[in-house]
Order: C-alpha cells, then structure tokens, then sequence
C-alpha cells in the first residue's frame, strides 16, 4: 500500500527557511515539511531525516496534526503490545510503529514504546537508536529515558559475554568427548585422510561408522560412552579367521583416542598380534 504524504494546515513565519537549507528558499515551511515526510518514506532507515523532522515538529508554532492513518497504526501497535503474550506479538506492534512513525515520525510516544518493544524482543540497537529519537523530542522524562539506554547498552554487553562464555563452554564439552570424527594414525604418525570413524548420537544412541566397505566387513559388539570406543570389525565371508578388536580411550584434552588393536588371523603365525592404535579429530 502506498503510503499517503499527510497534509497539515499550518502557517509558519518565514523564519523557518532558513533553518533548512537543503531546500529551496522559495519552498514554504510547509511544503518543505511535506517533502520531508516523502523522502523519509523512500527511506525509512534515515534517521538523520527523522531528527531534522523532529526538530522541525518542536519549532512549530502550532502542534503538528496527526493523519487518520498514523493514529490507526499507533492504536493496532497499542492493542498489540498490551494483549502480547510472546515475541509474536510484540514483533507485530513492532510493525505497526513503524508503519505509523512512517507518517508521523514527530511523536514521541510512539518513540519511546518502539524502543520498549525492540528490548522484549532482544535487539538493543535498535532499541536505543529509538530511545535517542525520543530523547530528541525534550520528553519530560528525559533522565529516565537516559538511564534507559545505559540500561539496555549494558544489557546487550551482559548477553555478548554469556553468549561467549556458553559458546566456550559448548566447545570444552564437545572437546571431552568422543563424538565426532577421528583420523586413524598410521605407522609413520600422520592421520591418515582415507580412514575416518565417525560416532555420533541418534535418537539417544551412539552409531559408530568405521568408513570401512560395508562389502566387505562387519562391525560389532560395539560400546561407546562419553571417554572410551570398544568395538569389534570382521570379514562377512570368514569373520573366525580375520578378526579386530579395537578398545580406545580419550585423552585428557579430548584431542585424542588411544588404546589398542589386536588383530587375530587364523591364517597366520602367531596368530594374534596386539598394536597400540590412535585417532586424532578430524
């Protein structure tokens, strides 16, 4: 919908002019006044704009005439922001500001509740950002406002810090245990990029992928906890002849498996034959 310039019946001397020099001197107060509410609804993020409509609102002589539809969008955004239970509501009164501050963006009200809203809903730079505007329109509460925004600035520092400090502690958990993927280390001591075990947790459960051909092998008995992996890999045509058994556990720094691979091959000499094994993450 295509939003209505308000036209507002007001004489003003012509010392106004003079105060904005970014239009013609020919141009009325009013019709200055009028262009500004244009330009602003092509550009709704303009605040610099908004200031300067705000500060041409406090020098009329006479109080600026709110439109019919401004005061039915401040009237939804009023009737939201009272019967809101959640975000969903707020965020809906948030609309209606706007919509309503796009066609009478003097108001300081509608300011100073817009700046409310953005709180509940957790963006605190717009929140202050709106709080500023209403401070521009010499409110009678001016201090209070004031302390508002210290209050929000100081609640946005509070939530980036515990954001960081439960982002840190997600990765210390992460790190202390085995899901994930693990290289295998081979004989020289380099993880070995084609041999990757995936765990995980599904549903509640642990699933192990050893990456080996599924064609091929088998793998079972398999126990896995928060520290340690144990489980069983044999061939599907003569698993009484080739089997392994791999038992690891995670190092302290959770940067590690280590333990053991003992391999038992039916058709060699000894028959059993027991390595060190190692994985590191991938």
């Amino acid at each position: 919908m295509k939003l209505k310039v308000p036209f507002v019946c007001l004489f003003f001397v012509a010392t106004f002019l003079a105060s904005f020099p970014g239009h013609a001197q020919s141009s009325s107060p009013q019709e200055t006044f009028n262009q500004y509410i244009s330009d602003l609804q092509k550009n709704p993020e303009d605040n610099a704009l908004r200031e300067k409509i705000i500060k041409f609102a406090k020098e009329a002589k006479e109080p600026l005439v709110m439109p019919e539809e401004a005061r039915q969008h401040f009237m939804m955004a009023k009737t939201y922001l009272r019967k809101a239970k959640n975000e969903v509501g707020y965020k809906l009164a948030i609309d209606e500001y706007k919509q309503g501050l796009l066609l009478a963006p003097w108001l300081p009200e509608a300011y100073n509740n817009l700046g409310v809203l953005y709180e509940m809903v957790g963006n605190y730079d717009e929140a202050v950002s709106s709080l500023k505007l209403y401070l521009l329109t010499d409110p009678v509460d001016a201090e209070k406002a004031r302390d508002k925004i210290i209050e929000i600035e100081a609640t946005k520092k509070l939530a980036s810090a515990e954001a960081t400090h439960q982002k840190a502690q997600e990765e210390e958990t992460k790190s202390k245990t085995v899901e994930g993927e693990w290289y295998s280390v081979g004989p020289s001591g380099q993880p070995q990029t084609t041999s990757i075990m995936k765990i995980s947790k599904q549903n509640g459960e642990w699933v192990l992928d050893d990456g080996l051909p599924k064609n091929s092998f088998y793998t079972s008995h398999v126990i896995i906890t928060n520290t340690s992996v144990s489980f069983d890999q044999d061939t599907y045509e003569y698993p009484e002849l080739n089997h392994v058994h791999i038992d690891v556990r995670l190092s302290e720094d959770g940067t590690r498996l280590t333990g053991t691979y003992t391999l038992v091959d039916a058709s060699r000499t000894p028959q059993t034959k027991t390595e060190s094994q190692e994985y590191v993450r991938k």
